[in-house]
């Protein structure tokens, strides 16, 4: 049914409107701040329950297009934000803040549904996930120290409780879910399980991204300044992923559906993860949310497109590869 399976920019602009008009309209915002922990956890549950595991054998295999993918990552694109937030927002703190955590961490998700589409390497992406959540993780305290100027400890002090109430708790039942799913039921009732709480992200991450706007109305609303800015740093780190990866691919020799797969994975970032994670870690920041919201909803027009000249570009191969007699490469889409 079309009202179980949204569209996911719509969803989350349906959820900030209705959360600023709750925010604005509402004389008492209690409620929305008690819902935020709970439905924190919640997402943070559904993406453990999701998160595929294992995956060596094909790390090993496609171990150049795997080092690619995580130094750009990792390395290269971070630095390269920094770069143009610290240049194009020199004022704002809490805009910055909100734009790095947008941008310094890859998506441990649905890059992979576009991914597939575009014919890229699925397997390899499905086994990338854990490697970069991890690291994710363990960079995430070095980065919001950097950004914030706060130390390095007492970030760390902050980040403990957060992890171990509000990451391992989630970890440990999605873990728990799917041994007893596993165990009882079998691998197809554990992926059925899977795909049903893919397809109840969306409206749970609506439903954080709307308690949190109605618990900080009154400073969500963007100015028109700001959200220009945040327009044009998101556009110019896109473009400059999608330049780097396709160069930096070409560099190393890379086959199609690997170079496929870099696009995507560094196209795509992990705003749902860091939106839970931040608002634990730092506390739930109106003007922090609305700029990793708005982010998150200019990257799905952008995926959307760099998917569609993806299958454009090898509808033409395919073409150019009847004409001349050349047999067409396999990808490694699955």
């Amino acid at each position: 049914m079309r009202v179980l399976s949204p569209s996911p920019p719509w969803l989350f602009l349906l959820a900030i409107a209705v959360g600023l008009l709750l925010g604005l309209t509402g004389s008492d915002a209690a409620w929305a701040e008690h819902a935020t922990d709970p439905l924190i956890m919640l997402l943070l549950g559904l993406v453990f329950l999701e998160l595929r595991v294992g995956g060596a054998r094909e790390l090993l295999r496609s171990r150049r297009a795997a080092v690619v993918a995580l130094v750009l990552n990792m390395l290269v694109l971070p630095a390269a934000a920094l770069g143009l937030v610290t240049l194009l927002v020199p004022d704002s703190e809490a805009v910055r803040l909100g734009l790095l955590i947008y941008l310094l961490f890859p998506c441990t998700d649905w890059f992979l549904g576009f991914t597939r589409v575009a014919g890229g390497n699925a397997v390899l992406g499905a086994a990338l996930i854990p490697v970069s959540l991890v690291l994710q993780l363990l960079l995430y305290p070095v980065w919001i120290s950097l950004v914030t100027g706060r130390s390095l400890p007492g970030v760390m002090e902050a980040l403990w409780p957060a992890v171990t109430e509000g990451l391992l708790i989630p970890a440990a039942a999605a873990v728990l879910v799917r041994l007893l799913v596993g165990r009882a039921a079998g691998r197809d009732a554990l992926a059925a399980v899977q795909r049903a709480g893919g397809a109840a992200l969306p409206w749970v991450i609506a439903a954080l991204i709307l308690v949190l706007f109605a618990a900080g109305a009154s400073e969500a609303v963007l100015a028109p300044w700001v959200f220009v800015q945040v327009l044009i740093v998101v556009a110019l780190f896109f473009a400059l992923s999608m330049g780097l990866a396709v160069a930096v691919s070409r560099r190393a020799a890379l086959a199609e559906p690997d170079l496929i797969l870099v696009i995507f994975t560094t196209a795509a970032r992990n705003a749902p993860l860091m939106l839970a994670v931040t608002a634990l870690v730092l506390g739930e920041d109106p003007v922090v949310t609305a700029v990793i919201v708005l982010g998150m909803l200019l990257e799905f027009p952008h995926l959307a497109a760099v998917s569609w000249w993806m299958r454009r570009r090898r509808r033409r191969d395919r073409r150019r590869s009847r004409r001349l007699g050349v047999a067409e490469p396999l990808t490694a889409a699955s």
